[in-house]
């Protein structure tokens, strides 16, 4: 039996074709925005400690207060993602501006009025001396001092003091941060599974 198969007319319709690629680059971009921030957000580890210069920062506190200050958002309009610090008010208004120094360095206020205050991580008991090779470390007043969430004025007095007997002088109204980067580095990591999102696009 022969079979005879003609095609008379093709009929295309771009506009369909552009609709359902554009839901499929929506899916992928808005699937890989959620992957970035998680990624973010795991480069950061909690630590009483401060992190080496050039290594992703550290947070203190319970809830995460460092990882829950990046945000993402994706605009299905535009099909343009954002990771990043979002600016935060009230409490969390610090932890939003210390963030994103620590991206790049710089300078910054670490409370309000360079000291302590109540609803900090601070210096709460000396548990040691420093050695001479320790003196010169970054981050040597955590090196002998135990730090805990201070939640009383006393506490709050209690750690100004130590810090100030430790450097010598009154606390600065300002701290340097040196360049801790995870937005950068969580990019690096992340482009490649990004990517295999992607694909061969097919309608």
């Amino acid at each position: 039996m022969d079979i005879k198969l003609s095609i008379e007319k093709i009929v295309f319709h771009p506009e369909k074709v552009a609709q359902v690629m554009r839901r499929k680059t929506a899916s992928v971009l808005r699937s890989g925005v959620k992957y970035l921030h998680k990624t973010a957000k795991r480069m950061i580890r909690s630590s009483q400690y401060p992190s080496k210069p050039g290594q992703p920062p550290h947070t203190r506190g319970k809830g995460k207060p460092l990882q829950n200050a990046i945000h993402s958002e994706f605009d299905d309009s535009a099909l343009v993602g954002t990771v990043g610090i979002a600016p935060s008010l009230g409490s969390k208004k610090r932890i939003s501006s210390i963030a994103a120094i620590h991206e790049f360095g710089g300078k910054g206020n670490a409370t309000p009025d360079g000291r302590y205050k109540v609803g900090d991580w601070g210096p709460i008991e000396l548990t040691g001396r420093l050695t001479p090779k320790q003196k010169t470390r970054w981050n040597a007043l955590a090196l002998v001092h135990r730090f805990t969430l201070l939640k009383t004025p006393g506490q709050a007095a209690r750690a100004n003091s130590l810090a100030s007997r430790f450097f010598g002088k009154p606390l600065k109204s300002t701290s340097t941060y040196p360049e801790r980067p995870f937005l950068a580095p969580a990019l690096k990591a992340a482009w490649p599974k990004i990517m295999e999102k992607f694909g061969t696009p097919t309608p």
